[in-house]
């Protein structure tokens, strides 16, 4: 968790008046026990609680892109390593241009979006499949589950993604206020209290769109998936930098038989290389951004 956080969350301050009393309620982050402080006074008497933060898991989403129908399907399956301590409550994908059909594991799931920050969530709701609610969630730490997937006119790019472990309720020893509810749901303002990763999402092609620009996003998306493992050597990651920056060099001399027989060249190796030294990901932003760009040059 970020100082930041820890500073606003430390600061976060509510009061209330009732019956001519002062009602009070606080929240502050303890670095060192890696809890909130909730404390609520009405009427000159003090309760304590704690709130576990939502972050006490180590999660990631493998991402898989196909094409179907003129579109691109982002399919995920999410894990949840040993050493997490919590099950998973929510998964969060950032996806910067619209998206259709959104489908969810089960119906244990909910989904629903939050529009302001193009964020689609699926999120545990704790209903087992006779409707009734269940103590258990779907992904234990050691576990995964796929199922979760969306369609979409944009290209695959990286995007974030976003987690939270699944946290006990308040248990004050009366009944707190709304107040203090207000105050647990400011804790938990989008995107505080999550965990963060990398995976992909879909992004709407530049306009106007210029070959030599995209050629860089295409460059950067293989120096980053180098960087998050998704391209197992650097041996490889070479061999793509050299024929994108082979393809830019024939572009610019307007040799556009041989900047697309570098593209070429990068299809068919991303195909050999996808059952070895690329993961899912970095196979899906290699592939499919050079299949755009490629027909954008032979117009």
């Amino acid at each position: 968790m970020s100082k930041a956080i820890m500073i606003f969350v430390a600061l976060l301050f509510a009061q209330a008046t009732t019956r001519g009393q002062e009602d009070t309620a606080s929240a502050t982050y303890v670095p060192s026990l890696d809890i909130y402080l909730l404390q609520y006074n009405m009427a000159g008497i003090s309760y304590t609680d704690t709130l576990v933060p939502a972050t006490r898991i180590d999660p990631s989403a493998e991402c898989s892109v196909t094409r179907e129908g003129g579109l691109y399907v982002f399919s995920y399956s999410v894990s949840l390593s040993s050493i997490s301590q919590q099950y998973l409550l929510s998964f969060m994908v950032s996806h910067p241009a619209p998206i259709l059909n959104p489908t969810k594991p089960n119906i244990r799931w909910s989904q629903g979006e939050f529009a302001q920050h193009k964020v689609w969530d699926w999120a545990n709701t704790g209903m087992n499949p006779s409707g009734l609610w269940s103590p258990t969630t779907d992904i234990a730490p050691g576990e995964s589950l796929s199922g979760f997937s969306f369609r979409s006119a944009g290209l695959p790019a990286i995007v974030k993604s976003y987690f939270q472990g699944n946290v006990r309720g308040l248990a004050f020893i009366a009944e707190p206020p709304q107040l203090l509810y207000d105050l647990r749901d400011t804790i938990d303002v989008f995107p505080y209290n999550t965990v963060v990763r990398r995976t992909l999402g879909p992004v709407d092609p530049p306009t106007p769109f210029v070959s030599f620009s995209f050629l860089d996003t295409i460059k950067s998306y293989i120096t980053q998936s180098s960087s998050l493992g998704w391209i197992s050597n650097q041996t490889t990651a070479n061999k793509y930098t050299w024929l994108i920056d082979s393809a830019r060099s024939n572009l610019q001399r307007n040799n556009r038989g041989v900047a697309k027989a570098k593209l070429d060249s990068i299809l068919l190796n991303v195909r050999t290389d996808s059952a070895t030294t690329l993961t899912s990901e970095a196979y899906a932003l290699i592939r499919f951004n050079t299949e755009y760009l490629k027909t954008i040059i032979m117009k």
